[in-house]
């Protein structure tokens, strides 16, 4: 068994565990030392030989990263790396070059096709395993970021829609709040004000509820909180006293 850093925190290794590799090199050396050393450490691991075995193991069942040698006969690693990225499904798998080549206009070159690291032979196993330990966590972070964006902007696309089943209130609404004859401040919530907007507009308990996607029961509960902040008797009177204060605008009714 190889062993990286000594002293290492298990934790660290357990984050990781389960995360699969693609070792892509033609010499079957350097492949065995990177096999073992990343399957001790709790990855799943592949090879692949070459540049067409390397992109066909990808296609079939996409790495969390890979590991890609440079030199290889047929097609080299930046051949690899680019057909990778031009692959919408494998443009993500961040790639880390692992080459003997050291000049500076080589690691440009592997930047330019899309790898996101570059380690030079001979290998070092413990710097190998915390750079793939370190994209891994890059990669993770960028997949929940892009998992909550898409969770808000879904969000917000719902909501948008809902809105989309009631006209605006604010237009015809101007304040949310007035004040009484004796000076008490008459605050009405939102949901409060758009019941008596719909009110105003002829509409039927049922059809508010449907319009502010609520339940009849809710309209009930909101069209009386506004009665008691109104000092109203009656619905009829609250929206009346609405008006007269310019919460609530008067509207033609539209029927349902």
């Amino acid at each position: 068994m190889i062993a990286t850093a000594s002293g290492e925190d298990i934790s660290e290794s357990a984050k990781f565990n389960g995360a699969s590799v693609l070792v892509v090199d033609d010499n079957p050396q350097n492949v065995e030392l990177l096999l073992e050393t990343l399957d001790d450490e709790g990855f799943e691991v592949r090879a692949a030989s070459s540049g067409p075995i390397a992109l066909n193991e990808a296609k079939n069942a996409p790495p969390d990263l890979i590991l890609l040698d440079i030199m290889m006969p047929g097609m080299d690693g930046y051949e690899v790396c680019q057909a990778l990225k031009a692959d919408e499904r494998l443009q993500q798998i961040p790639v880390i070059f692992v080459t003997s080549l050291t000049d500076s206009t080589e690691k440009v070159k592997a930047f330019a096709a899309g790898g996101v690291d570059y380690v030079t032979k001979p290998i070092d196993l413990d710097e190998v395993v915390a750079r793939v330990r370190c994209h891994l966590a890059i990669s993770k972070d960028r997949d929940q970021l892009e998992s909550a964006k898409q969770a808000l902007e879904a969000a917000m696309l719902a909501q948008a829609t809902r809105l989309q089943r009631y006209e605006p209130v604010s237009a015809d609404m101007p304040s949310a709040h007035a004040v009484n004859d004796v000076g008490e401040d008459m605050q009405l919530t939102e949901r409060e004000r758009e019941c008596l907007y719909f009110l105003a507009r002829g509409h039927r308990n049922d059809r508010i509820a449907e319009k502010m996607d609520i339940t009849v029961p809710t309209v009930n509960f909101h069209v009386a909180n506004a009665r008691k902040k109104l000092n109203s008797a009656t619905r009829e009177q609250a929206l009346a006293v609405a008006v007269s204060l310019n919460l609530v605008s008067p509207h033609a009714s539209e029927g349902d």
